[in-house]
């Protein structure tokens, strides 16, 4: 097991049962790896929750006792919380301490699934998206793209609700 740390399962939270017993998300996840990770990560449109999008063959996060998987949703490095965090702060927090293993915390599912595991419904994130913008009647269908290319030329694109931004870009001819 090559670079691989450890890794454990580990619930977010506890919830009790009706009949007085505990239940744990086992959802959750967490795994501290060597790095380079082999992940490759990605978010939504709004650039706020990040996503597993590759996994590399023979990597400390594939070789993991819990292997991550594509698709997987990033939900704390090393105990900072990033749910709904902007990425270039999770990238902050990925780059810290290079010579130090990375301590992930990982959900698998979907978005829906992890805002709702957690108590944020996306109703709720879509309220605070409308207030950050100013209309309440506002509902995200695009996102507007700027590229300064090597020559230094200011290129706007529009990427879909829902796309996979670096597909878009490559779809655009970004590289």
């Amino acid at each position: 097991m090559a670079n691989a740390v450890e890794s454990r399962f580990q619930p977010r939270g506890i919830e009790e049962n009706q009949d007085g017993t505990d239940e744990i998300d086992l959802r959750f996840y967490e795994v501290s790896l060597d790095r380079p990770t082999g992940i490759e990560f990605a978010t939504d449109l709004s650039l706020k929750y990040v996503y597993v999008m590759e996994v590399k063959d023979n990597s400390p996060a594939q070789l993991s006792v819990t292997p991550v998987l594509v698709g997987d949703q990033l939900v704390a490095v090393n105990d900072e919380e990033c749910i709904g965090m902007p990425f270039a702060q999770v990238a902050d927090l990925l780059g810290k301490n290079p010579s130090v293993p990375l301590k992930f915390r990982f959900f698998r599912g979907s978005k829906q699934e992890l805002l709702t595991a957690v108590g944020i419904s996306l109703k709720g994130a879509n309220r605070l998206m409308k207030r950050q913008v100013g209309r309440e009647d506002y509902v995200a269908t695009t996102a507007e793209v700027i590229v300064i290319n090597p020559d230094g030329q200011e290129v706007t694109y529009e990427a879909r609700a829902g796309a996979n931004l670096r597909d878009s870009l490559i779809e655009n001819g970004v590289q």
